[in-house]
Order: structure tokens, then C-alpha cells, then sequence
């Protein structure tokens, strides 16, 4: 929402004078505007994908599960 607000209202001013309706302006001027945005909260979401409680992970493992718990985490910090 804090992206869509961020978009300067003259473009919007701008389409109407031009004919544009309500979907022609959203797909013309508010989704290219908050293009950025939205490619970066995908990248954090997958991101959050790899999230496993390292520290979890890290404090109980030991030598009869170090095999079953061996995560993406384990080895960045190996």
C-alpha cells in the first residue's frame, strides 16, 4: 500500500486527461510503479523459505542426528 501511495498522482491526472480508464491506469501506471517493489518482497518471501530455527537446529545437535540435521544453515556456517 506504502508503494501505491508513492506514486505521483499527476501520472494519474495525466492518464485521465488522456481517456484512460480505471484498469488502463492500473495496469499502465500502478503495477510498472510498484514493479520493484513487488520483486523484491518475492525475493524476501522465498528467502523466508530457507528459514529453519538455526539455532535450534544448532544447539541440539549431536553425533546420533548430525546426519537427519544437516540444513542449508548448518552449512553456511560450517
Amino acid at each position: 500500500m506504502a508503494a501505491i501511495a508513492g506514486i505521483d498522482q499527476e501520472m494519474f491526472e495525466a492518464a485521465r486527461i488522456d481517456g484512460a480508464g480505471k484498469w488502463r491506469q492500473i495496469w499502465s501506471i500502478t503495477i510498472p510503479s510498484i514493479a520493484p517493489t513487488i520483486s523484491l518482497m518475492l525475493i524476501l518471501s522465498i528467502s523466508g523459505l530457507f528459514s529453519s530455527n538455526f539455532d535450534q537446529i544448532f544447539v541440539l545437535r549431536n553425533a546420533v542426528n548430525a546426519p537427519a540435521s544437516n540444513v542449508i544453515d548448518i552449512f553456511v556456517y560450517m
